[in-house]
Protein backbone atom coordinates (compact mmCIF):
# COMPACT_ATOMS: atom_id res chain seq x y z
CA UNK A 1 0.00 0.00 0.00
CA UNK A 2 1.65 3.31 -1.39
CA UNK A 3 -1.11 5.57 -0.20
CA UNK A 4 -2.97 6.46 3.24
CA UNK A 5 -6.26 7.06 3.00
CA UNK A 6 -7.43 9.99 4.71
CA UNK A 7 -11.09 11.02 6.15
CA UNK A 8 -12.42 14.19 4.46
CA UNK A 9 -12.58 16.86 6.67
CA UNK A 10 -14.10 20.04 6.61
CA UNK A 11 -12.30 23.39 5.59
CA UNK A 12 -12.44 27.01 7.32
CA UNK A 13 -14.29 25.63 10.02
CA UNK A 14 -12.92 27.00 13.42
CA UNK A 15 -13.45 30.10 13.17
CA UNK A 16 -15.70 30.10 16.57
CA UNK A 17 -13.69 27.51 18.24
CA UNK A 18 -13.48 27.94 21.81
CA UNK A 19 -10.58 25.39 22.76
CA UNK A 20 -9.91 21.98 22.32
CA UNK A 21 -8.59 19.45 24.54
CA UNK A 22 -7.56 15.55 24.34
CA UNK A 23 -10.17 13.14 25.99
CA UNK A 24 -8.19 10.10 27.37
CA UNK A 25 -11.92 8.19 27.41
CA UNK A 26 -11.91 7.96 24.08
CA UNK A 27 -8.19 8.44 22.95
CA UNK A 28 -9.77 11.88 20.46
CA UNK A 29 -8.96 15.22 20.66
CA UNK A 30 -11.99 17.07 20.90
CA UNK A 31 -12.39 20.47 19.99
CA UNK A 32 -15.25 22.83 21.47
CA UNK A 33 -17.10 25.74 19.71
CA UNK A 34 -18.30 29.29 21.40
CA UNK A 35 -21.76 28.83 20.10
CA UNK A 36 -24.03 25.55 20.08
CA UNK A 37 -22.35 24.14 17.23
CA UNK A 38 -22.04 20.67 18.31
CA UNK A 39 -18.22 18.94 19.78
CA UNK A 40 -15.96 17.94 16.64
CA UNK A 41 -13.96 15.10 17.68
CA UNK A 42 -10.44 13.73 15.72
CA UNK A 43 -9.88 9.99 16.22
CA UNK A 44 -6.32 10.02 14.70
CA UNK A 45 -4.01 12.57 14.38
CA UNK A 46 -3.12 11.89 11.25
CA UNK A 47 -6.56 13.39 10.13
CA UNK A 48 -5.55 16.87 10.89
CA UNK A 49 -3.46 17.36 7.89
CA UNK A 50 -6.11 17.16 5.60
CA UNK A 51 -7.85 19.80 6.84
CA UNK A 52 -6.95 23.90 5.75
CA UNK A 53 -4.06 25.93 6.71
CA UNK A 54 -5.59 28.15 8.49
CA UNK A 55 -7.54 25.74 10.61
CA UNK A 56 -3.91 23.81 11.14
CA UNK A 57 -2.85 27.35 12.20
CA UNK A 58 -5.81 28.05 14.54
CA UNK A 59 -5.26 24.46 16.06
CA UNK A 60 -1.29 25.07 16.65
CA UNK A 61 -1.49 28.80 18.30
CA UNK A 62 -4.22 27.01 20.58
CA UNK A 63 -2.83 24.83 22.94
CA UNK A 64 -4.43 21.46 23.72
CA UNK A 65 -5.82 21.16 27.30
CA UNK A 66 -4.80 17.26 28.49
CA UNK A 67 -4.14 15.92 31.91
CA UNK A 68 -0.29 15.39 32.95
CA UNK A 69 -0.71 11.71 32.14
CA UNK A 70 -2.01 12.35 28.60
CA UNK A 71 0.61 14.63 27.40
CA UNK A 72 2.08 12.03 24.93
CA UNK A 73 -0.43 11.41 23.13
CA UNK A 74 -2.06 15.09 23.38
CA UNK A 75 0.63 16.24 22.16
CA UNK A 76 0.90 14.11 18.69
CA UNK A 77 -2.49 16.23 17.79
CA UNK A 78 -0.77 19.45 18.83
CA UNK A 79 2.07 19.15 16.56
Amino acid sequence: MTVIRLLKMLHDFLGNMRLWCYDSGTTEAVIVFKDDTPNFRIFDSMWIVNISKKDIARLFHNEIFHDDEDTRQAMKFQR
